[in-house]
């Protein structure tokens, strides 16, 4: 008969076989101490939707911000990555990576730019049903974000999904405002 435990991780496997999300073994990872809704303003026009999480590890202060814009007539999904370091203030960060059980910004986010000292971002457009999937897959069932700063140093956290129902409620109203065709408005008239 086999027990409990070992069924559990037998079951743990399967499912990490499945989302395609590689396990860290005997290490738990950091997961944030705060996610939010993202809302951005250009003058005083809605211009971006998301969500940001915002971790402490250790002397590390480290916020993630996943955002989708409007670039015209498509979408342009954003992420961004910030890590200080208390301890050191200089250290540089040089790439971020967020992954899903389906989706991985290294191939849809092929260019990492430097933004400034510890700040980096990656973008890219994508089309209607692709950037419904990624935000989709990280907000109902998570991700995890790697980070590598400028001696290669890798440290990944975790966002567990799905994130709280107020971000999501916040993201699925905002990006019904964001993608309304321009020229609609927002209510029905009688």
């Amino acid at each position: 008969m086999l027990k409990p435990l070992f069924f559990n991780t037998i079951i743990s496997s399967a499912l990490v076989c499945a989302l395609g999300v590689s396990p860290t073994i005997g290490k738990v990872l950091p997961e944030p101490t705060e996610v939010l809704p993202v809302v951005l303003t250009l003058d005083t026009k809605l211009s971006g939707c998301g969500i940001q999480a915002d971790y402490q590890t250790g002397q590390n202060k480290i916020s993630i911000i996943v955002v989708g814009l409007r670039d015209e007539t498509a979408t342009r999904f954003s992420l961004k990555a910030t890590w200080t370091d208390l301890t050191q203030p200089d250290r540089g960060l040089e790439d971020v990576v967020l992954k899903t059980g389906t989706l991985d910004t290294k191939v849809l986010f092929p260019t990492v730019r430097k933004l400034a000292q510890g700040t980096v971002e990656t973008s890219a457009q994508l089309d209607g049903i692709q950037g419904a999937r990624f935000i989709q897959s990280i907000m109902v069932a998570g991700a995890n974000i790697t980070l590598r700063d400028d001696a290669g140093k890798p440290l990944t956290l975790s966002l567990p999904g799905p994130v709280p129902n107020l971000v999501r409620a916040s993201y699925l109203n905002c990006s019904g405002d964001l993608f309304r065709p321009v020229g609609e408005s927002r209510g029905a008239t009688p």
